[in-house]
């Protein structure tokens, strides 16, 4: 008979022994111990008999079997020809029965599936009624739009950040292209129910300031006066073309840290250049009925709509909130709760913006929102690791529902990082001559 070596280890790797089976077996065979006597846990047993099975299976005496999973026996006397032919039929036997329970377990499975299927095809297929025009008879939705971070007056080369120049001319542009785009997805909406109002959230920062602070001007192109005049001017066409688009136009403006004239806590909070900007534009449009403004006194207003008078708004900028990275989410969210305390009421949307990337959390009952910038990824944004793209925030609101539609606008293309012929993704230059080029 010929000479048949089965490797121990996967013998019993296949029949599921491990360091619990081993230990019940020497338990067994060292100290006398009876797995089958009542009482005995159902595992212990369970253990005992895999043990038994992988002894039957190489053809050894149990005291053989374990000192083989010990490493304790030698190897001519685990394999002799008399054992192995033992060893054969042990393991047809075992394969037989692995065979026999898989049968077993695809013919339940082949059962299921013949039961699923004679269910299933006894079910008629009904197709969904869908109504061909949802803008029958649907309560009106008012359009809302977030507006913050303009900073009109920024100037700076890509060479400061890698992501393309910036100037006053270039954030016109933006208020022209997010104007065409807030009308565009309002018609786009039209087609679902009525949009009759626009909401506008001034959240402050719309000019840059050039003496914020002692660095401010390096990254302007105008002096403050120059920036809050092309804000005022951009802000009142952009308002006549939203009002040839709704029927009627509400503002509810905050001021933003940008607008500050002097050190922070040395002049009153509204002597702040966003104020006086949203004075002016107010002025512009004093003879008009269906434009309305509401300029806060304090850093944060609260209102409801007439015809949504569960929904509670919130607008701020968010400055004074602690933000030594990113968005403080839960900075953010205690500052809503601690004006929710003062107010006793509780608030439903949260907007603001500052941090110039957008967000939205979700509440039970609302959400709470931060809006983005016009300006994208500024040198002061990369010096922080950040960036975000020029983008602001559009959203529908249901009297009913609350929020509903949501849209980022956004206001540039995408820019990815792309290697020069050195292979660098940043900008930089190589010699002084270069140096005037670039800088």
């Amino acid at each position: 008979m010929d000479r048949v070596t089965v490797s121990v280890k996967d013998m019993a790797s296949a029949l599921g022994v491990n360091d619990a089976v081993i230990l019940v077996a020497k338990k067994v065979i060292y100290e006398g111990f009876k797995p089958l006597q009542r009482g005995e846990p159902r595992q212990t047993r369970r253990h005992w008999e895999t043990f038994c099975k992988l002894s039957e299976a190489l053809g050894l005496p149990r005291e053989d079997c374990l000192k083989a999973l010990e490493g304790q026996l030698d190897e001519t006397y685990v394999s002799p020809a008399e054992i192995s032919q033992h060893r054969i039929e042990s393991t047809q036997r075992i394969a037989n029965k692995l065979r026999k329970e898989l049968e077993k377990a695809h013919a339940y499975t082949q059962n299921v599936v013949d039961t699923l299927i004679n269910e299933v095809g006894t079910i008629p297929v009904t197709p969904f009624k869908a109504h061909a025009n949802m803008a029958s008879d649907v309560t009106p939705t008012t359009a809302s739009l977030d507006l913050s971070d303009w900073h009109i007056g920024s100037a700076w080369l890509n060479a400061d950040t890698g992501f393309g120049d910036m100037g006053t001319d270039i954030i016109g542009e933006r208020v022209e292209l997010l104007t065409s785009k807030v009308i565009g997805l309002s018609q786009l909406q039209r087609k679902i129910g009525p949009i009759n109002r626009l909401v506008i959230n001034f959240l402050g920062d719309i000019a840059e300031n050039d003496a914020l602070h002692a660095s401010s001007a390096v990254h302007t192109d105008n002096p403050t006066i120059r920036q809050l005049s092309s804000a005022i001017n951009a802000s009142e066409k952009m308002l006549r073309s939203f009002l040839s688009a709704f029927e009627e136009v509400r503002v509810f403006a905050v001021f933003g840290n940008h607008g500050r004239m002097g050190a922070k806590g040395e002049q009153h909070a509204l002597n702040n250049w966003d104020v006086l900007a949203y004075s002016f534009i107010a002025e512009r449009f004093r003879d008009e009925p269906r434009l309305k403004f509401h300029i806060s006194t304090t850093p944060y207003m609260a209102y409801v709509l007439e015809d949504m008078p569960e929904w509670i708004h919130c607008i701020l900028h968010g400055d004074g909130i602690p933000a030594p990275f990113s968005i403080p989410f839960y900075a953010v969210g205690r500052a809503e709760a601690n004006i929710s305390k003062l107010l006793d009421r509780s608030i439903n949307y949260t907007h603001l913006g500052h941090w110039h990337n957008m967000a939205q959390l979700d509440k039970t009952f609302g959400s709470l929102f931060i809006n983005g910038s016009l300006v994208g990824t500024s040198p002061h944004g990369i010096s922080l690791r950040l960036a975000g793209q020029a983008k602001q925030l559009f959203m529908g609101l249901h009297p009913d529902y609350g929020q509903t539609w949501l849209y980022p606008i956004y206001l540039q293309s995408h820019q990815r990082a792309e290697t020069d012929e050195h292979g660098i993704l940043t900008p930089h230059f190589e010699s002084i001559t270069q140096a005037a080029r670039v800088l």
